[in-house]
This record gives structure tokens, C-alpha cells and sequence, in this order.
């Protein structure tokens, strides 16, 4: 199943920061290698609440990802988990969308008072509802 990250490039994301499509490109890269190319690219069902992983949380897997336009698009495997059942039951593509929920970077207040993103690595993901179409 192919479900899209919430990541564009050189648009305001939902906490208001910018990432340029040179940033999100190294990062995704970088996640990529280190995680997903080595199969230890898990994610949790929905932002957990604490600033680790927990494995007992996994509910997908990520085993490849691609750019699309201004976006990237991942192709997922959901898992045999507590939270893995649930996400298939009620998993629509159209309606939900990959979070990095655990990233260190660096940012910077652009002249017009924006938050832009100069650096970021990815090391956790969740799924969550896509609130522009639910």
C-alpha cells in the first residue's frame, strides 16, 4: 500500500515550519539509507506521547520510498500487532499520511518571521489522520 508523507517542499507545513525541497531531499535520503534500505524503518499509529519509540506500538513497516512531485510516497507493510490491526481495519490512503514524529534539526526565523527548517534528520514515523480531507 502507497501512503504519502505529510512533507512539501517550500510550503508552510502544519506547525508553520518551511523545509526547503533540498532539506527534505537530504533528510529523506538519509532516512532512507540508514533506516528503511536496512528494514528497521517502523512506525507507530498515531503520535504517541512520549519522545521515544516503543516498539509495542509498531504498526507499519516502510520498504521503499519515492518522490512524487512535491511530495514523497511511501510504500508501507502494515504489521501482525495490536496497532497494526487496528491500522488495517480503518486504514484509507486518501485519509491518512506519514508524520515524521521524531526528528533533530536546526531552524532559523526567516525574514518574514517564518520558521524554515535548515536541517533535519528523521529517525521515527507515525501515521496519522490527514486532517485537510477527513
Amino acid at each position: 500500500m502507497k501512503i504519502q508523507f505529510n512533507l512539501k517542499a517550500n510550503t508552510p507545513n502544519k506547525n508553520g515550519r518551511i523545509y526547503s525541497e533540498d532539506v527534505l531531499k537530504k533528510a529523506i535520503e538519509k532516512f532512507n539509507e540508514k533506516k528503511v534500505k536496512q528494514g528497521k524503518a517502523l512506525g507507530e499509529f498515531l503520535h504517541p506521547k512520549y519522545d521515544q519509540r516503543n516498539g509495542i506500538n509498531h504498526a507499519f513497516k516502510i520498504n521503499e520510498i519515492e518522490q512524487e512531485d512535491e511530495h514523497w510516497a511511501a510504500e508501507i507493510e502494515i504489521l501482525s500487532t495490536p496497532k497494526g490491526d487496528i491500522l488495517k481495519e480503518i486504514l484509507d490512503p486518501n485519509k491518512y499520511e506519514i508524520v515524521p514524529m521524531m526528528t533533530v534539526g536546526e531552524i532559523t526565523k526567516g525574514k518574514d518571521g517564518t520558521t524554515v527548517v535548515t536541517k533535519i534528520e528523521i529517525i521515527g514515523v507515525s501515521i496519522e489522520p490527514n486532517y485537510n480531507c477527513v
